[in-house]
């Protein structure tokens, strides 16, 4: 029996286009948006911003090295941040699950997402908690933020739903003995039914 939920936060709640970051960026470098983004997504590097290792200065700099950037730091953040909308069912959502379950938040997240999220956008008031990977040290799939995850609760993972929408992350909770749901729109509806 599913006791909670825990989501994931982007192309779950949240949607974001990581192409505006390279259309924001090129104009500071003479690479190509593509070809920056492939510089600084899913190095190293970025993972372990999201693992709060480094500082969001430490990032910029590696940005602006990796790319041949040349503009400001708080230029660089306001492109690398200004990418995200609230997918609209998200407010009905977590409206029509709060207070049937306790819900939590399991994000891989850099600390100038985490900051700029926080502000702009009240989904993680939603929450009976968030565990961001930048202030945990640890990114899912790794076992050990799951775990930091149900320390918060009561309850198991055996019943506790995760959802997300990536395999590898999924796949990581079924490992711990979550249930899943692999998230694609069409579960919005899905996920209310499993709270019943």
């Amino acid at each position: 029996m599913i006791r909670q939920i825990f989501f994931d936060l982007g192309k779950v709640l949240l949607d974001y286009d990581l192409a505006v970051i390279g259309r924001g960026l090129e104009k500071y470098s003479p690479l190509s948006g593509g070809k920056i983004l492939e510089k600084l997504l899913a190095t190293p590097t970025e993972r372990a911003w999201e693992r709060g290792e480094i500082t969001n200065e430490d990032f910029y700099h590696f940005a602006c090295h990796q790319a041949q950037l040349n503009l400001s730091e708080d230029r660089f953040a306001a492109i690398w941040s200004d990418i995200f909308w609230l997918i609209p069912s998200t407010d009905d959502l977590l409206s029509r699950l709060r207070g049937k379950l306790p819900m939590g938040l399991i994000t891989n997240i850099s600390p100038l997402h985490n900051t700029f999220i926080r502000k702009k956008f009240d989904v993680f008031r939603k929450f009976d908690f968030v565990i961001a990977s930048c202030e945990v040290g640890h990114r899912k799939p790794d076992p050990r933020i799951y775990k930091i995850a149900l320390k918060q609760t009561n309850f198991g993972a055996e019943e506790t739903l995760f959802i997300d929408d990536r395999a590898e992350n999924i796949e990581g909770a079924k490992a711990l003995g979550f249930q899943t749901l692999h998230f694609q729109d069409i579960n919005r509806t899905e996920i209310i039914w499993t709270a019943r």
